[in-house]
């Protein structure tokens, strides 16, 4: 039957054996390449950081409320949490079949309202497995003689971020660096003759770091909305903290200078006393809790972790091309691959091939 109609008409069997060519060139191209099949995984994950608290605290904090939170959308079915030090990481499992672009969209509005909380340093929402493995490693050092806090800044806020804006790049976790801290070592005998505690001193540089909304002014039809800056920016900022006040009238010979004055309201003999007056304001490195080092030269590592259904090859040759463009642009920066997850895959098909 079928070789006669292919007889009959050769134009009809050369045009569906054309059209079949051509979809399997276009097939090829759009080929997905990864080290396993792709599967659907039903899975959000929200990590929200909090400063160095504890697990306990963490959980009773902020934990509890996420899980209420996260319950209430629908198709939800499993909820596990893990607290950390500072970190709490909620997984939120859906049922099979879940549109998860709108899953997503809908746990994004139910912590939206932990983002403005003086509290939280961030809040992520992502849709990666965790726990599956890197497609690239790579580590990332400075020119000699620079601070490694540095270079970590620069890790976080620019290759980080022009990382993860390629397509097909669910994440990039930074790691190692020294995270640079002020510290304020307080002088216990000028406190004394202040007549101030360290408590005062911590409130009242708790208070000075922080911004103010002062409400709207309307103005010629138009609304301005007025904020007060007042968040350190730099170590200066944090020595000119006022935390107290002393009377005018005092013996500016001797440290007994008076009572400290109380109130907000500006009075013209009231003195201000500055950090600088009762303690030393410097940077300190903090304590290092991740050392990455290679060939015993301390420096950072970058863990580039693809979405979920993309093509590891294609993601793994745009984060080297853009990391290549970086190398390039700042100079005082180098990149050096440790581990490349399309190097195995690209050498497992090239054996399927020589063994065809």
């Amino acid at each position: 039957m079928l070789p006669r109609f292919a007889v009959r008409h050769p134009i009809t069997v050369t045009m569906i054996m054309l059209g079949i060519v051509i979809l399997g060139a276009i097939s090829v191209d759009r080929l997905g390449t990864d080290l396993f099949p792709s599967m659907y995984n039903p899975q959000l994950v929200v990590e929200l950081q909090s400063g160095e608290r504890s697990p306990q605290e963490m959980e009773t904090r902020f934990a509890r409320q996420l899980e209420g939170d996260v319950r209430s959308v629908s198709h939800v079915v499993d909820i596990h949490t893990l607290c950390r030090l500072g970190i709490v990481q909620v997984t939120v499992t859906f049922a099979w079949g879940t549109d998860m672009d709108f899953a997503l969209l809908d746990v994004q509005k139910k912590i939206a309202r932990y983002e403005t909380r003086s509290d939280v340093d961030r809040v992520t929402l992502s849709q990666y497995d965790p726990q599956a493995s890197p497609v690239l490693i790579y580590t990332m050092s400075g020119a000699s003689r620079r601070d490694l806090d540095e270079i970590r800044r620069l890790a976080e806020n620019v290759v980080k971020l022009n990382l993860e804006r390629l397509d097909g790049v669910a994440r990039v976790q930074v790691y190692g660096g020294v995270r640079r801290e002020v510290l304020v070592k307080l002088d216990a005998y000028r406190l004394a003759a202040y007549q101030i505690s360290q408590q005062n001193v911590a409130d009242a540089i708790r208070q000075s770091n922080a911004d103010a909304s002062g409400g709207t002014l309307d103005y010629n039809n138009k609304a301005y909305t007025i904020k007060g800056i007042g968040r350190f920016g730099n170590i200066d900022n944090v020595g000119a903290t006022v935390v107290g006040y002393k009377s005018s009238g005092a013996d500016e010979d001797s440290l007994n200078t008076g009572n400290r004055q109380s109130g907000r309201v500006f009075e013209p003999e009231k003195i201000p006393i500055y950090l600088t007056d009762v303690a030393t304001v410097t940077y300190t490195p903090a304590d290092r809790t991740e050392l990455v080092r290679l060939g015993g030269r301390d420096c950072l590592a970058l863990y580039i972790y693809k979405e979920a259904e993309d093509n590891t090859i294609r993601v793994a040759k745009q984060a080297e091309e853009a990391l290549d463009r970086m190398a390039l642009e700042l100079p005082i920066l180098s990149f050096q691959r440790i581990y490349s997850q399309a190097d195995f895959i690209s050498n497992a098909i090239g054996e399927v091939e020589s063994s065809a």
